[in-house]
């Protein structure tokens, strides 16, 4: 279980630093570096609150260290 969790954090987080951070990208080249840094946490918080929230996060207690688990 800890695996599907891991994999869609680090997608989630390469996705969007792609997105955001990219010096091609329109949104790079209209929001300056303290704007963006400040998406990219609001993004990765919310990827953590969903997969906290999702049903596989509840069964493990949201405990996605697979020592934990």
């Amino acid at each position: 279980m800890a695996g599907w969790a891991l994999g869609t954090f680090l997608f989630s987080a390469g996705v969007f630093a792609v997105i955001l951070f990219y010096s091609g990208s329109s949104i790079n080249e209209n929001f300056n570096g303290l704007t963006i840094r400040f998406l990219f946490g609001i993004v990765i918080g919310l990827t953590a609150i969903g997969i906290i929230y999702s049903p596989w996060g509840k069964q493990s207690g949201a405990h996605m260290n697979p020592a934990v688990t």
